[in-house]
């Protein structure tokens, strides 16, 4: 619940694991959420995040051309994946029940996120029987999202505790652009 005139400041933090069939990541981060109530109904709220993800994944590679010679690629390990994830939104809060046995809260608003990352491979190329020394391909991915969210958070007293059940929907598109490079100077 919030009460009218009140500003609310709360930090929290995480931290997590995703594996499945040659995918490894872990990763960690905060995020900073305030809330200003203009009265007892509305309110606005503001979070600003910052995520770290690190870890493997199935290496990533590109044949390359060499003047108008085309080298085949063959990767020899899987990809080592770096980056973070900067996460952004902002609510309006309306809250129709606000009672000593309960309250009732529904928000919307738009949220972005940016997220640079990186993944490197180890690999080389080659040509018929000719093989170049082992190199690295790095692949850097700019991916920027948009969209908007809703939800209800409701509030249960139950004595010293409270039940604060939470449920939201959240859409988003947007892109990413990629960039190579060899490892070798081609």
């Amino acid at each position: 619940y919030f009460e009218p005139k009140r500003t609310d400041l709360k930090v929290t933090g995480g931290y997590f694991t995703l594996t499945g069939p040659g995918i490894g990541l872990k990763g960690a981060g905060g995020i900073f959420t305030a809330r200003h109530a203009f009265n007892k109904a509305v309110a606005l709220d503001g979070q600003l995040g910052l995520i770290g993800i690190s870890g493997k994944v199935p290496g990533f590679s590109l044949p390359s051309l060499s003047g108008v010679t085309l080298w085949s690629n063959r990767n020899i390990g899987d990809g080592d994946l770096s980056g973070v994830a900067i996460p952004m939104s902002m609510n309006i809060e309306v809250q129709p029940i606000h009672h000593p046995r309960g309250s009732l809260i529904l928000f919307a608003g738009p949220n972005l996120m940016f997220a640079p990352l990186e993944i490197r491979t180890p690999y080389y190329l080659y040509r018929g029987a000719t093989r170049a020394a082992n190199s690295v391909f790095t692949t850097q991915a700019s991916v920027v999202l948009g969209g908007i969210q809703a939800g209800v958070q409701g509030g249960v007293p139950l004595g010293n505790f409270n039940l604060t059940p939470f449920a939201m929907i959240n859409s988003e598109s947007g892109s990413a652009t990629f960039n190579f490079k060899t490892g070798y100077n081609t």
